[in-house]
């Protein structure tokens, strides 16, 4: 291959990441507010720690939607790139969505863990899921994740061509083996799906307890949804994750161009499944759950279009009495 054809596509590389990413989290964005708008709106799920959980990764998720779409907007309305033309923003963005990407990781183990204790037929383990827990794991893992980001800050750097990577070699043999491969890629593999498929397995068992009708609905809903969001983040960011490990450990002994273009086309394949992760959400819920289904049918088309019509239609010289809830609304809703 020629040294100019290497060239152009190092050049055009970039430009299809940020487009392709953009367009992936544009749907992510829309997807997780969605998910929030229902989870807000239904009384079943308030007040419920995995809930909970699933609401602050829609959060974080579209902390990184926006990450992407400023990094695009930067790209388009001043020709930055996140990677190799602005140092700020790189060491910025870097930080962002490592962050981000530290707390989703542990949110998803916490919420597998959370429905283990829900739907045990222990008492002592079913006390162990509370909001009170969950606020206060939430915390620990922002602070972890600040923690995490000031080093990045510190220590990442231009590169050449290559964009932003750490150039300091402590924290980066921790960042490239430990924090990569081992939390990324086997803890949080290994640790939510042992607790999701436990949870799996308590919730084909939940008939013999004595518990409601309703809460057993809503406990198998739940333990199908985290285990299925878990089944997908292992999917998609495993191959981010084996990619990162290689490319920072080779990326100065690459020299020739086949390579680097090889390189370049898997990273982009990993880092558009990783958007993905992040924006696929509430799609896979919509398609993998059928009640879930209902739930948003029911919420967009009972609560807030009905809402919104009512402020639409209301006529300002009109005096009309405070509609109270009908029985049929609470009847409805009781279902999901």
């Amino acid at each position: 291959m020629t040294t100019t054809a290497t060239e152009k596509y190092i050049h055009i590389s970039p430009y299809f990441i940020i487009y392709l990413n953009a367009f992936i989290s544009i749907f992510g964005l829309f997807g997780n507010l969605l998910n929030i708008i229902v989870f807000i709106n239904l009384r079943s799920f308030r007040r419920n720690p995995c809930v909970f959980y699933l609401m602050i990764d829609a959060i974080v998720n579209i902390g990184k939607n926006i990450v992407t779409h400023i990094s695009f907007i930067l790209f388009i309305g001043f020709s930055i790139t996140a990677n190799s033309n602005s140092f700020i923003w790189c060491k910025i963005k870097t930080m962002l969505i490592n962050s981000f990407s530290l707390i989703s990781m542990l949110i998803t183990c916490f919420a597998a863990l959370d429905q283990f204790f829900a739907t045990s037929p222990h008492y002592y383990l079913r006390r162990r899921s509370t909001l009170k827990l969950s606020y206060r794991v939430t915390i620990l893992s922002i602070f972890c994740a600040i923690l995490f980001g000031i080093p990045i800050i510190l220590y990442c750097d231009i590169y050449s061509t290559v964009g932003c990577i750490i150039r300091n070699s402590r924290f980066f043999f921790y960042y490239s083996y430990i924090h990569v491969l081992l939390l990324y890629g086997i803890f949080h593999s290994c640790i939510s799906s042992l607790f999701g498929f436990l949870a799996f397995r308590n919730v084909r068992c939940i008939i013999r307890q004595r518990i409601q009708i309703v809460r057993r609905r809503l406990d198998r809903q739940l333990t199908a949804m985290v285990l299925i969001r878990i089944i997908f983040s292992i999917i998609l960011s495993l191959p981010y994750v084996i990619y990162c490990t290689y490319y920072l450990n080779v990326i100065d002994f690459i020299e020739n161009s086949v390579q680097v273009i090889s390189i370049r086309i898997i990273g982009i394949i990993c880092s558009s499944l990783a958007v993905i992760n992040t924006s696929a959400s509430f799609y896979i819920f919509l398609i993998f759950c059928t009640r879930y289904r209902h739930q948003v049918k029911f919420v967009l088309t009972k609560k807030l279009w009905k809402q919104l019509r009512k402020k639409i239609c209301l006529r300002h010289n009109q005096i009309k009495p405070a509609n109270e809830p009908s029985m049929n609304d609470y009847t409805t809703e009781a279902k999901f």
